[in-house]
């Protein structure tokens, strides 16, 4: 897997006057600092390398106060069922490179950033959960940013684990594509931090998951992470459709269920291949030899291009009914779906509403 080292550090005004700033800024004391009023990608000297912007921005760290709001409902899209998800936006960007990442084109920087007022961060997460006590809340950090791939660098999990623990009517999910756990073993996280991985064949990570870890690096993190008394969660998004589709994801589901146990299972979730016209341009610019938009798509009302209902039907039916070989009783829900699909392969459609969070936190 592909480690994170920066080779210039940019730091915005009062960024680093915060303690948890401090210990990051410790962890490289030979690199190079440079203190701006505001970054800008187009005023950085290293931003002049004949390598693409996004790939110089993969080595750049910067450290930034953050003035809005944390925590943001997934916005999902028209005619879409939405899990009514809460993301916490605790850092963006990431130094993995998947050919089809949507962040290629979603941000407006490259640099991989770190919010460094974080107490601002708890105190809007504790004061939406508190509002709402009879309510479940699903919140994650794994939307702008892969949840744990560089928390050796930032302890964000040692941070973010304890906070949950007490929190009776909300979960925290850390989802990655990496076995970075170690800060995990000996955490108070009280059945209330759930450990989530992408799931995709081998041959896709090594061709379109670029520097992540490998399928079985994340069982074993996976297996790990359960022994040490955490929940699990496994995310099928995004299903890439090939000729060797059911081969490749039976032995996929097969192993997940040779490593851990099904009962620690919280959720599976299925997502097909989706991607913006622009997300279009950043593959055939930076990965040509990439397949992933090679398919049969066509633009959908949410401007995504997606998979033929056929294909993706086809796809969603045969991943579920491959999962419920090992386990029947499988908590699983499709995400970013209509209803209608729901029931061509559920054979219902979910009765949605304010509370719409209880039909996939499948421990309520």
């Amino acid at each position: 897997m592909k480690e994170f080292i920066p080779k210039v550090i940019f730091i915005e005004p009062d960024a680093d006057k915060y303690e948890y700033a401090q210990k990051i800024l410790n962890k490289f004391p030979d690199v190079e600092r440079r203190y701006v009023e505001e970054y800008n990608e187009k005023e950085i000297d290293l931003f002049n390398s004949i390598e693409h912007p996004i790939t110089v921005g993969k080595e750049i760290l910067l450290l930034r106060k953050y003035k809005g709001s944390f925590l943001k409902k997934c916005p999902g899209s028209k005619g879409l069922l939405c899990c009514n998800y809460y993301v916490i936006n605790v850092a963006m960007n990431c130094h993995f490179d998947c050919t089809y990442c949507s962040l290629q084109n979603y941000l407006n920087t490259q640099a991989m950033t770190l919010f460094t007022n974080l107490d601002d961060i708890l105190n809007e997460v504790s004061a939406k959960i508190n509002a709402y006590q009879g309510r479940v809340f699903r919140m994650g950090t794994g939307e702008l940013a892969d949840s744990l791939a560089i928390d050796d660098i930032t302890d964000l999990s040692k941070i973010l684990v304890p906070f949950f623990a007490d929190k009776s009517n909300a979960l925290l999910e850390l989802k990655t594509k990496s076995n970075v756990i170690d800060n995990l073993k000996d955490l108070n996280h009280n059945g209330r931090t759930v450990i989530s991985f992408s799931m995709n064949p081998q041959s896709r990570i090594d061709s379109d998951e670029l520097g992540t870890a490998s399928l079985i690096e994340r069982l074993i993190a996976a297996k790990t992470v359960e022994s040490w008394g955490y929940k699990l969660a496994f995310h099928f998004d995004p299903l890439v459709y090939c000729d060797t589709f059911e081969d490749d994801y039976a032995e996929v589901i097969k192993l997940i269920f040779e490593y851990v146990n099904k009962d620690n299972i919280e959720w599976i979730s299925l997502g097909g291949f989706r991607f913006s016209k622009e997300i279009a341009g950043a593959v055939k610019e930076r990965f040509p030899k990439s397949d992933m938009i090679l398919g049969e798509f066509w633009l959908s009302d949410d401007n995504k291009m997606r998979y033929y209902k056929k294909t993706r039907k086809k796809m969603y039916s045969f991943v579920r009914s491959e999962i419920m070989k090992y386990h029947k009783k499988a908590p699983i829900y499709m995400c970013m779906e209509s209803k209608d699909m729901w029931v061509d392969v559920f054979g219902y459609m979910p009765h949605v509403e304010e509370n719409a969070e209880k039909l996939f936190d499948f421990r309520y």
